[in-house]
């Protein structure tokens, strides 16, 4: 038919509009109902869901107006994509108005263990939330298949399979575009709404090609009325290949999960990983929807390739996880630093595509292929397409929500593995079923699933761990801490999977999904301690305090050591991590233990949102990697905003700047939008390269050393647990100033802040060029902002010691190293010939703990030219 490309380009664009929307409601409802699994478990439940139901009814009603006029579907899509686009744009002004209303409606049940967690009538009105809004839109993209289908196949029943694999595969193509499209040039550079609007404007497009096609077929059509056809006849062979394609669609789906934990461990959870998993699985949808199609149209038994190709899926499901090797790509990472955005992508795409290119293809056989089997009498085209639509959707839902929420919490990532298999390879019950018999297909199907029985043999011999250690990127020159005594733990929750490693003469490490978290050294719990401290000792009598992100618990047992602190409240979205904290009670002090610490699973800006305004004197924060899926909501203006409006006058926000992990663009956006709020915000070193941003509501900014000897004084236990991580002398607590407001508002001024509707850090390059410190942001002779009195006549510091250590550190944040502290002096010492009077240098390292600490030094000799300075790496 002459008119099969323009309908393939018109859904090729319907299909990247499509993938638009799914991804960026994903994300706006994140921001509604928290960044949780349950949150992307709901939108895309929805999702799927309206996209089935809408195919089914709709395939209905054009096989009716098919009888009438075979063109009607043709003109119902146009329709269709018309109010897709409509139904987009009152969305895009609804969803950012949404997050207030759902926490006012969201509340709190207490658990056995005495923790918070939100209650199921919280999660019902959530559902209907988001039903009501998503499902018009969702069930009329779903009925665009079906009416297409309609539309293309009419009396060619014999090439439904060939036609649906067409229709299909190009929209998915479309989907696949969309799904690089949005992450990698729509939501970077135009922002989340525009990103909307393009959406919109692709629809509209589609809709107005659709009426153009419609207008010119009806032109070349014969006047006279097409003759009614017999009702339609239903068989029970249809219902047995939905139950086919229902588990096709769970074991899909459910794998997708898997893989999804898997390369989030392997190569990190960075936006560019998921949209590359995604951009392979559609691809090899598309590519298997075509090639299965065309294969069907020569298949004499459609269903034996059906069943071949589910088989395959198993076998290379397995074939590819057991040939998965991490080593490679850690290697080239620590050889170099891709150097470009393409380096960086073709790193990732080559293992995501070894892992899930193959299985993927044999997925995307399933819907022609059963659509082969099923497409026999012209007047059922559209309800049988619609059926086998609804029944892989509802399969597709139940994968995702049983694999996410009960196969990987309690089976693993190895366990859920085999049951999806054997979900595949079940497919041959339900197709022998619906007639799909005979010698040929006996002696394909038992071939295939003995080599696929052998593989599962295979599978359930390997160590209960294989996986988990298998995706753990950091394991390269760790083979003996991953074993007994030093692996702690190893396993698998809701959200992650986790490894604890006690490494000898150093401390504890937390990894969660690969990524080295939270731990116990001695940097990690300096910078970490003083989120709480050096606030905290502001205040005559602080009282209530937010931690969010628990990590091992350092940040609130240093809270709870501030006597006037009644109420600690821990927000954090795993319950997995939080299960953890016992393992570090030797530094944590069994904080979760505390009467006065409050847990709440849940996500840390969603319970901000719950509580009411002015609650806190202090909220504190270190997320996880700043380039990680959905943890850029903890750093965007309107977070910072919410912040504020739940502090109390005088209440304190301290935040995790980490300069080695963003670029210096970056690092500024971030300072930009977290200025917007607090404008007398100021900038401190925490340890080595992390830097912490501590912001004041409605005070000044200010501090000395008079009120830290009072502050200290008035807790013996504070004092003891700053002099251990060596912040508890004037020298090394103001020494940690780098740069004041002034200094941070001149660097910043012309950097784009970071928003809800523009959230460039997560769109950022996964592992950034080492481009050293932001000079500009630091700025160490503008102390007395903070600390008025540290300066005396003639403004030079008044505590003895501070003048050297603050040269010291400026030297430091001058330099090119990504991390000064650490990584600069084991082959700077020449710098330092030039850049410090080396007896001074010596005498600096000598009076602070802190340096003396990371730097061994030998003893000052007489004469500075003699001197040498020696490194040691912490």
């Amino acid at each position: 038919m002459p008119y099969v490309p323009v309908v393939l380009i018109v859904f090729y664009l319907s299909g990247v509009a499509g993938l638009v929307y799914q991804i960026v409601w994903v994300r706006e409802f994140g921001l509604v109902f928290g960044n949780t699994i349950h949150s992307a478990a709901l939108v895309t439940g929805v999702f799927m869901a309206g996209l089935g139901i809408g195919g089914f009814v709709a395939g209905r009603l054009a096989d009716r107006a098919y009888r009438r006029d075979p063109l009607s579907s043709l003109r119902y899509y146009a329709w269709a994509e018309f109010a897709i686009a409509a139904l987009g744009g009152v969305l895009l002004l609804l969803l950012p108005r949404l997050e207030a209303f759902s926490a006012a409606f969201s509340s709190y049940r207490v658990t056995a263990e005495g923790w918070h967690e939100i209650t199921a009538a919280s999660y019902l009105l959530r559902y209907a939330i988001a039903l009501g809004l998503l499902a018009p839109a969702t069930l009329t993209m779903g009925a665009t298949l079906t009416l297409l289908v309609r539309f293309v196949v009419q009396t060619d029943v014999r090439r439904a399979g060939w036609l649906v694999g067409l229709l299909y595969g190009l929209n998915t193509a479309g989907a696949a575009t969309g799904a690089l499209l949005v992450d990698v040039l729509a939501i970077p550079n135009l922002g989340i709404a525009r990103t909307q609007l393009l959406a919109v404007a692709l629809n509209a497009i589609a809709g107005a090609g659709a009426l153009a096609l419609l207008r010119a077929v009806r032109g070349g059509l014969p006047a006279r009325p097409h003759p009614p056809l017999p009702p339609a006849r239903t068989t029970s062979s249809v219902h047995w290949v939905g139950i086919a394609i229902f588990l096709s669609g769970f074991a899909a789906m459910g794998m997708e999960m898997v893989w999804f934990r898997f390369l989030s461990s392997a190569l990190g959870q960075f936006r560019i990983v998921f949209s590359l998993l995604l951009f392979v699985i559609l691809i090899g949808l598309w590519l298997g929807a075509v090639v299965g199609g065309a294969l069907s149209r020569r298949a004499t038994r459609p269903a034996s390739l059906y069943v071949g190709s589910q088989l395959a899926f198993a076998l290379t499901v397995l074939t590819a996880f057991a040939l998965f090797d991490v080593a490679p790509i850690t290697a080239e990472i620590k050889r170099q630093v891709p150097p470009t955005l393409f380096a960086e992508v073709r790193l990732f795409l080559v293992p995501i595509a070894a892992l899930v290119g193959l299985p993927a293809f044999f997925m995307g056989f399933a819907y022609p292929v059963a659509n082969a089997v099923v497409q026999e009498d012209e007047h059922a085209v559209g309800s049988r397409a619609g059926e086998l639509y609804l029944w892989n959707s509802l399969g597709a839902v139940s994968g995702s929500t049983v694999a996410g929420f009960a196969l990987l919490p309690w089976l693993g990532m190895k366990g859920s593995i085999a049951l999806l298999v054997v979900c595949a390879v079940a497919v041959i019950a339900p197709l022998w079923r619906a007639g799909a018999r005979g010698g040929w297909v006996l002696a394909t199907s038992g071939v295939a699933a003995a080599l696929v029985a052998a593989g599962l043999a295979g599978w359930v011999a390997t160590p209960p761990d294989y996986l988990i250690l298998k995706s753990f990127r950091s394991r390269e020159g760790m083979a003996q801490l991953l074993r007994y005594p030093h692996l702690l733990a190893a396993s698998e929750g809701l959200t992650e999977s986790i490894i604890v490693v006690d490494v000898p003469d150093t401390g504890k490490v937390l990894y969660t999904n690969g990524t080295s978290m939270s731990g116990t050294t001695y940097l990690a719990q300096r910078y970490m301690r003083a989120f709480s401290h050096v606030p905290l000792l502001h205040m005559e009598r602080p009282r209530d305090v937010l931690v969010i992100c628990f990590g091992v618990g350092t940040t609130a047992s240093a809270a709870t050591l501030h006597p006037s602190v009644r109420n600690v409240e821990i927000a954090d979205i795993s319950r997995h991590v939080l299960s953890h904290g016992k393992l570090f009670a030797d530094t944590n002090r069994h904080v979760l233990r505390d009467p006065r610490v409050s847990v709440f699973v849940n996500d840390g800006r969603h319970h901000l949102r719950m509580r009411a305004p002015e609650s806190f004197d202090l909220v504190t924060l270190e997320p996880p990697p700043l380039q990680f899926s959905g943890v850029v909501s903890l750093y965007t203006r309107e977070f910072y905003e919410l912040a504020r409006s739940r502090l109390k006058t005088g209440g304190f926000i301290t935040q995790w700047l980490p300069m080695p992990m963003i670029s210096p663009e970056e690092a500024r956006s971030l300072v930009r939008s977290f200025l917007e709020v607090f404008p007398d915000g100021i900038m401190l070193n925490g340890a080595s390269a992390d830097f912490i941003l501590m912001g004041r509501k409605d005070a000044p900014m200010t501090f000395g050393p008079a009120e830290l000897r009072r502050a200290l004084a008035r807790s013996a236990r504070v004092r003891a647990d700053l002099k251990s991580f060596d912040l508890a002398t004037p020298v090394e607590f103001f020494g940690s100033f780098a740069g004041d407001a002034e200094t941070l508002a001149r660097a910043v001024a012309d950097f784009p802040a970071i928003t809800d509707d523009l959230p460039l850090l997560e769109y950022t390059r996964a592992y950034p060029v080492p481009e050293g410190l932001p000079a500009d942001l630091m700025d160490v002779s503008h102390l007395a902002t903070w600390c008025p009195s540290c300066l005396g006549p003639g403004g030079r510091p008044s505590v003895p010691g501070l003048d050297a250590y603050l040269r010291v550190m400026d030297q430091l944040y001058g330099s090119t190293a990504p991390e000064p502290v650490q990584a600069l002096l084991a082959e700077r010492e020449e710098a330092f010939g030039v850049q410090l009077d080396r007896r001074l240098l010596s005498d600096t390292l000598r009076r602070s703990p802190y340096l003396a600490r990371i730097w061994r030094t030998a003893p000052a000799p007489t004469e500075p030219a003699a001197e040498s300075t020696r490194v040691a790496h912490p």
